[in-house]
């Protein structure tokens, strides 16, 4: 227990205290200068990069986003997981998994949900590790 002696809390302390110490100020002459670059234009919307973006994607990647939308890839950008064989393919299950993809016991029932083909949506939840705490209510009704 040797995160709960006073002297580790103290050296901790001071180490926290030496990391704070950094740029009292905020430099905006990058942002500036992006603008003067544009000639003061703002920067671009979001549909207008989504236009630029579908412009330069390639035809597989184009495929790969309609069978995402589709439900149809199984990927950490979907939000739904259907199954061309599966007669009623409609989402039987709420799958509550990490944002990030990387918790390994999401990762098992996931494993799970793709090889017994079980149709599922996606709900990201933010870990509290992740430096987030933002759970759907939803969520907090069944895992307090």
């Amino acid at each position: 227990l040797r995160a709960l002696q006073p002297s580790y809390l103290e050296q901790v302390q001071k180490s926290i205290k030496g990391n704070l110490q950094g740029q009292k100020s905020l430099d905006i002459a990058p942002l500036m200068e992006f603008f003067n670059n544009n000639n003061g234009a703002p920067p671009p919307s979001w549909d207008e990069l989504s236009t630029k973006l579908a412009s330069q994607q390639t035809a597989s990647e184009k495929k790969f986003r309609s069978r995402l939308e589709q439900g149809l890839e199984h990927s950490p950008l979907a939000t739904h997981r259907v199954f061309a064989s599966v007669a009623e393919s409609r989402p039987m299950v709420t799958f509550y998994r990490d944002g990030a993809s990387w918790c390994p016991y999401c990762q098992k029932v996931w494993i799970a949900l793709e090889e017994k083909q079980i149709p599922y949506e996606i709900v990201k939840v933010d870990m509290n590790c992740y430096a987030g705490s933002s759970k759907p209510a939803q969520f907090l009704d069944i895992q307090p």
